[in-house]
């Protein structure tokens, strides 16, 4: 069969038009597969920065939300015929492990002992015993008898205050003057007759009347029933 020259030229042009035709196809094909790619690569990037930053809440939710993204991407390079591999990483960043607490040794100094000095107790000062002057009166057939001395007293008037602090009846004739009180009866024993109440100072007679006799302190008067 023989082919024009007409028919030749347009056989060659449909050819070349076919292979210009397939390799812009070829190239427009490498072209979208090379940007979806970098598309690829740039979301795996940003998935692996999400991770590193703590995006992700849990080690279960990263391999859950990795290999969904793996297999999203596993599905999408083989629906668009991507043949490079993008590997994600699923591993959880390690959590710094809490460190052991310090313990802090503080040093206590020891508490000096302070040694009070008890404080001496006065002794009470009893107050002293204040000394009683006294006159011993003593009368026959009835009994001795201490009498508090006091300012200006006699031989009769102990004997008076004998009588009053002791219960005893006392009688006296006052003859006024040197002669003064004359003691006439002591205690129910009156005097009559030649009987009378002899007076003694400090153990001797004596020779005035007991209301002229002044006393001191420890001196003895004494009173006894005689005859003359």
């Amino acid at each position: 069969m023989k082919i024009s020259k007409k028919g030749s030229v347009v056989a060659i042009i449909i050819f070349i038009a076919v292979l210009a035709a397939g390799w812009f196809l070829v190239s427009q094909n490498q072209k979208q597969n090379k940007s979806l790619s970098k598309k690829i690569d740039a979301i795996s990037a940003k998935l692996a920065g999400w991770e590193v930053a703590g995006i992700s809440t849990s080690v279960a939710e990263n391999s859950t939300t990795s290999n969904q993204t793996n297999g999203l991407v596993t599905s999408s390079r083989a629906i668009l015929g991507v043949s490079d591999e993008v590997v994600i990483s699923n591993v959880a960043t390690p959590m710094p492990s809490p460190s052991a607490p310090k313990i802090l040794k503080v040093r206590t100094s020891p508490t000096p002992t302070r040694t009070s000095t008890p404080t001496p107790t006065p002794t009470p000062t009893s107050a002293p015993t204040p000394v009683i002057k006294q006159v011993t009166v003593e009368i026959q057939n009835q009994g001795i008898y201490k009498v508090e001395l006091q300012e200006n007293d006699n031989a009769y008037t102990v004997l008076a205050r004998a009588a009053a602090e002791n219960g005893f009846a006392l009688e006296t004739i006052d003859y006024g003057g040197s002669l003064g009180i004359m003691v006439t009866g002591i205690g129910g024993v009156n005097a009559h007759d030649n009987y009378f109440w002899a007076f003694y100072y400090n153990g001797a007679m004596s020779m005035v009347g007991a209301s002229s006799q002044p006393v001191s302190d420890g001196d003895t008067t004494s009173w006894k029933f005689e005859t003359w």
